[in-house]
């Protein structure tokens, strides 16, 4: 066991560590700290080669996890493991760290579907969210419609098609800086928020999105009255984009990004593939999920484990062979789309009779179960 010093925190052993593996690179010593989790560069793998600005490892404070998402490595540990493989090797010392983990038993100690909203409603929680106009005031924000004509605010909109959206209007607002948009976890109907989303605009280093909960709200002042069991629920329920909204006695899809989900029909955003377990295993099942993740490798690995499990997933070799034969002339671009977001403005540009009505009924025929479709996806 480890004799934790109270004067270093993990904070300081990471920034000690980065100094230590990567000397004379400022870039790869640079740490994003969004309250509970440390983004940088993985000193596992040494992270992108090509490029020194990419972080791939990421250290959840709250859970005492450590889990890199780069391809090449995927390591994942507890906050001990992730200590001990460097402590000695770099002659650091040892950081100091709480006691105890957060509990979050809404999702270990029962599989029962619907568990997660059971204890939300049974704790009353809803009355204790805050409203929409509440956090707009508090952080100065407009909303995105407002953007100015030129912006990049505004500009990043048209680019991607956002202003086709009508829920984008309900959830999206900038401050002055102009260089992000923030995205409400919003409810409809009560107007009140389970967190939000910053989408960082432009060339940024380290994540494009980073996410905001209840717990960084309670350190600022802006909770009152919330006790740190209901806090830990609603911060769970955070990690599901657009979940308050949803009809589960009808098919739901379930996406990576939020920007992505707002293009879908009943549709749940996991803000990334690896908290997609916890929201099958608590909300969704095999006969009511649909996974649409992300035309890349990471998604594409997640979506064959799942087809094996017996879950429907989104088959993208094959929707992009089909809009290749469809528009051949257009070749090239279609074989870069990357994400839903990227396949709607595509064929946008490509077809001005495509609609959210269109894409939707496209992109619902390529869903598959069967294990002998895993050459498509």
């Amino acid at each position: 066991m480890f004799d934790f010093l109270v004067s270093y925190s993990i904070q300081d052993f990471v920034k000690d560590l980065l100094k230590k593996k990567f000397p004379g690179s400022n870039l790869k010593q640079q740490i994003f700290d969004s309250g509970d989790k440390l983004n940088f560069a993985c000193p596992f793998c040494g992270d992108s080669k090509k490029d020194p600005k990419k972080k791939r490892g990421n250290l959840y404070v709250t859970t005492h996890t450590y889990k890199c998402y780069n391809d090449g490595c995927g390591v994942k540990t507890d906050l001990t493991g992730f200590v001990s493989a460097f402590a000695s090797k770099y002659s650091l010392g040892i950081p100091s760290i709480a006691n105890e983990r957060p509990k979050f038993e809404l999702l270990t100690r029962s599989k029962k579907r619907g568990s997660m909203f059971e204890k939300f409603i049974s704790l009353n929680a809803a009355n204790s969210l805050l409203k929409l106009n509440e956090l707009a005031i508090r952080f100065s924000l407009l909303p995105c419609s407002k953007a100015q004509e030129g912006s990049r605010v505004h500009d990043f909109i048209i680019s991607r098609n956002l202003d086709v959206l009508p829920e984008f209007d309900k959830i999206a607002y900038f401050d002055s800086r102009d260089d992000k948009v923030y995205l409400f976890n919003l409810d409809y109907k009560s107007d009140r928020v389970l967190g939000f989303a910053i989408r960082r605009i432009g060339e940024v280093e380290g994540p494009k999105y980073l996410i905001k909960n209840y717990a960084e709200f309670n350190k600022t002042g802006l909770v009152k009255g919330m006790s740190q069991e209901v806090m830990h629920e609603v911060d769970s329920l955070n990690n599901y984009f657009n979940v308050l909204n949803v009809d589960f006695t009808k098919d739901v899809i379930v996406t990576e990004g939020q920007l992505d989900s707002l293009f879908i029909f009943n549709c749940i955003a996991t803000t990334g593939v690896s908290k997609s377990k916890l929201l099958l295993e608590n909300l969704l099942t095999k006969g009511n999920a649909k996974i649409f993740f992300d035309n890349d490798l990471a998604g594409k690995r997640q979506s064959i484990e799942l087809i094996k499990k017996g879950y429907s997933v989104f088959l993208w070799s094959k929707f992009i062979s089909d809009l290749v034969k469809t528009y051949p002339d257009h070749r090239l671009k279609l074989k870069m789309i990357k994400d839903i977001n990227d396949a709607y403005s595509t064929l946008a540009s490509i077809d001005t009779k495509t609609d959210l009505e269109l894409f939707n009924t496209l992109v619902n025929r390529y869903f598959s179960e069967s294990e002998l479709d895993i050459i498509l996806i």
